[in-house]
């Protein structure tokens, strides 16, 4: 997809948690200026930026990474929010 997409849904998985960017910004030692552009998808972000901001929200390493990969954020985000199993085949 696009760091931009990746970048809208790093903000709806906050969103999701009810945070402000000063909450993000606190939970993960990243400015609030620096996670705006993060979500904005305005710039390449560092990885190290990149881990802080997975680890404040608790998902898994390699997320963003995959997010931009991502033919459809919008279902890469549900299962983030909803990480039920998926049912077995039968």
């Amino acid at each position: 997809m696009s760091r931009e997409a990746a970048g809208a849904a790093i903000r709806t998985l906050r969103e999701a948690r009810d945070w402000s960017l000063a909450d993000l910004a606190e939970a993960t030692g990243v400015s609030i200026m620096g996670l705006s552009f993060l979500e904005r998808g305005a710039r390449k972000p560092h990885k190290s930026t990149v881990q802080k901001v997975e680890n404040g929200l608790g998902v898994p390493p390699g997320t963003y990474a995959l997010l931009v990969v991502a033919e459809d954020t919008a279902t890469g985000v549900a299962e983030l929010l909803d990480p039920r199993p998926a049912p077995s085949p039968v």
